[in-house]
């Protein structure tokens, strides 16, 4: 018996923003060109327009290379068939739908990032997922693509952390609406939805209309997670707002309580502090003078500050930051690492957060702000036994150190750093071990500096600790150099103590920003689910 004809058929589709007029939403490179026609039509009575041509490669990008290898005259290209059908919707928004290299043809600038994402969200059997695509926001902004070809709930991929963006869905769904929507599909979604659409005019319009209300829709609980940072992209003029605020804090210092310094780890070669820095591409030549210790927000502002109001963002894109081994800044541990990467900023619009890290641009959910918030202060709510002393301003991080290794009965490690195998250029166990054994590790908290650095080196340190004996043993040996208790290095380490200078009063989360509540968050529960106590104490800073 014939199999019956479907009446769907699977299709790339883009949901399109800003659309003043169809054409629009084609690069203007192919409007116009002679391998390009544009049809205006209409499909079930709305306005559409038909974008088609060929790409053409007049000579393939591998005929040098065979060229080379054999001498051989390659004249060989290639031509991609590249078709977009779009169709217009309501308050300037439009559809489109693309067909073989189709989507090159579309202005990126009107795509509505995530699109696709947020309709697989809403539609997908949460028990039942394939593949997703997880981006982690800490210290390392590490991105990774994970496949369970069988399915799986999304506790089986290992999502659902604080600071976690998943980019791209694929899973089983049931979206009943849908022309052919009987039997459940598979539907992949990111910027694009892959999914089956209607092959009749009025069954796509339909199927759209169906899309649209599914967006309307608040997510599932289970998979709601899965929204709590949206990255921006594709949204020219919401980034030149959000770019605009930031230009204003940059321009003014005193009001640029939403501004701090975010230090790039993962640009970094090892986990030692360096010793010198210098800031390129200030001014008309590159900068030769070498600046002591760790950047500064400060010595950022202040580069960025020798150029007119408006013009500090560009500057501060064009900027870098290049950190050394030695004091001579001969020796690098980075690469020059842009400006903009160093900073983090956060600034409220229209009742939403947003929020810059690494360069980019996110949108937090409100309910996982919430969330988040209320983790970090059931973290700082964790004293250690001992309580710190204060720490005068103007009093070296070194000479604080001394005293409160001398406070605890403890033995004062900081910068004396440990070399194994796995860590060859060394690194700093903690700043004091105490006298039953916890690692302590102390870091002042301007309003310019988040903890990310320091939580860093607490998780990396204590990671040596508990899983490299060589570590433990070269521990034992510096302890017993500095003149301290080699009873104190345990065999297993169990408690963490992070130490956080607070300058104007007691710590609290709201006065950490969001990616530092981020990291503190994450190592946490990296170092929680090894077994090891984390406590939190606050330095005041009078």
């Amino acid at each position: 018996m014939p199999r019956k004809p479907s009446v769907a058929a699977r299709t790339s589709l883009y949901r399109l923003l800003g659309v003043v007029d169809l054409a629009s939403s084609v690069q203007a490179k192919y409007v116009g060109d002679a391998d390009y026609t544009l049809t205006e039509t209409d499909v079930a009575g709305r306005a559409a327009l038909v974008v088609q041509g060929l790409m053409r490669t007049p000579t393939v990008s591998w005929a040098g290379t065979l060229h080379a290898l054999t001498g051989a005259t390659i004249q060989l290209g290639n031509a991609t068939a590249a078709a977009v059908l779009l169709i217009r919707d309501e308050d300037e928004k439009a559809w489109a739908l693309t067909y073989g290299m189709g989507f090159q043809l579309l202005d990126q600038a009107k795509v509505d990032g995530g699109f696709g994402q947020r309709i697989a969200i809403r539609t997908a059997d949460p028990r039942d997922l394939n593949s997703l695509t997880r981006t982690t926001l800490d210290h390392r902004s590490r991105t990774d693509r994970f496949s369970i070809p069988g399915g799986d709930h999304l506790r089986g991929f290992g999502v659902g952390d604080y600071g976690e963006i998943v980019s791209r869905l694929v899973a089983k769904a049931e979206v009943k609406d849908l022309t052919g929507g009987e039997k459940p599909i598979r539907i992949r979604g990111a910027d694009a939805l892959s999914v089956p659409l209607g092959k009749q005019p009025e069954q796509l319009v339909n199927d759209l209309d169906a899309l649209a209300r599914i967006m309307d829709r608040d997510p599932p609980t289970d998979l709601a997670v899965l929204e709590q940072l949206v990255a921006i992209k594709n949204e020219p003029d919401l980034i030149r707002a959000l770019e605009g605020d930031l230009e204003a804090a940059l321009g003014d210092p005193a009001e640029a309580t939403r501004l701090s310094l975010s230090w790039p780890h993962e640009r970094i070669e090892e986990n030692s502090p360096p010793t010198s820095f210098k800031l390129r591409g200030v001014g008309r030549s590159p900068s030769r003078k070498v600046h002591d210790g760790d950047p500064r927000l400060s010595d950022l502002l202040d580069a960025v500050g020798k150029v007119a109001k408006g013009k500090r963002l560009e500057a501060l894109k064009g900027l870098r930051v290049m950190l050394f081994r030695d004091a001579d800044a001969t020796e690098p541990i980075s690469a020059a690492i842009p400006g903009l990467q160093w900073l983090a900023f956060e600034t409220d619009r229209d009742g939403k957060r947003y929020c810059l890290h690494d360069g980019r641009w996110y949108l937090m959910d409100q309910g996982y702000a919430e969330k988040l918030l209320a983790r970090t202060a059931a973290i700082l709510a964790r004293e250690p036994a001992f309580q710190f002393p204060d720490w005068p301003l103007g009093e070296p991080e070194k000479a604080y150190n001394q005293r409160l290794a001398a406070h605890v009965g403890g033995t004062f490690l900081d910068t004396k750093l440990i070399r194994t195998v796995l860590h060859r250029r060394g690194i700093e166990a903690c700043d004091v071990l105490s006298n039953d054994g916890a690692l302590v590790h102390v870091k002042d908290l301007k309003a310019s500096a988040p903890a990310s650095h320091l939580l860093a080196q607490a998780l990396v340190s204590t990671d040596a600790l508990l899983h490299d004996d060589e570590a433990r043993a070269k521990l034992r040996d510096l302890v017993e150099a500095e003149g301290g208790d080699v009873a104190t290095v345990s065999e297993k380490v169990r408690t963490v103590v992070l130490g956080l200078g607070a300058h104007g009063g007691a710590l609290t989360a709201t006065s950490l920003f969001t990616f530092t509540q981020v990291t503190l968050a994450r190592q946490v529960a990296a170092l929680e689910a090894q077994g090891v106590e984390v406590l939190v104490g606050c330095i005041p800073r009078p």
